[in-house]
């Protein structure tokens, strides 16, 4: 990559819009893939389980290992979450910082903010009554301590990394607008 190819990078960087709704997609980003994740750990589980207590499978050492190694990867979905929260905060505040955000937009962006956090506090109650089904049991709070705490308290975060956007959105020295 030449020159030209890192100043026509950094055009395309320039161009790129950020917005409130970054928000939204984050959001919604998260709730699905930790509903996912829970899913998809539940059904290794069972799966895992099965396959243990059938002599055909389970009649070599590599297969038990295996399996065994499996669901413990599947403990490391909760860890993904965290990591795509702090790495859409990140995201939110780079490109609110790039883009020149006009301060008489700013209550446009808190109005929908607050639609956002509405939306969230639906995930939130969502999350609660998928987890707390007797058929999960314990899963939650064996293997998702970090998402069932993110996303029980989601409008809370919504909340705090929307202001976070505004303020590095509209807040930013005359300068850089």
């Amino acid at each position: 990559m030449g020159i030209g190819g890192i100043g026509s990078l950094l055009e395309k960087t320039m161009n790129k819009k950020g917005d409130v709704m970054d928000i939204a997609y984050a959001m919604v980003f998260i709730f699905i893939g930790a509903v996912v994740f829970f899913i998809s750990t539940f059904s290794y589980d069972k799966f895992a389980d099965q396959a243990l207590n059938t002599s055909v499978i389970n009649s070599s050492n590599v297969t038990k290992t295996s399996i065994e190694q499996g669901r413990e990867n599947t403990e490391k979905f909760d860890y993904i979450i965290f990591v795509l929260l702090i790495a859409f905060v990140l995201a939110i505040i780079i490109t609110g910082w790039l883009v020149g955000g006009n301060p008489i937009f700013a209550f446009i962006y808190f109005i929908v903010l607050v639609i956002l956090v509405a939306v969230s506090a639906i995930f939130s109650f969502t999350w609660n009554k998928l987890t707390t089904t007797a058929l999960f049991g314990t899963l939650v709070a064996d293997k998702f301590p970090a998402i069932d705490f993110i996303l029980s308290n989601f409008p809370v975060f919504i909340a705090i990394i929307g202001f976070i956007g505004l303020m590095v959105m509209f807040a930013k020295p005359a300068l850089q607008q």
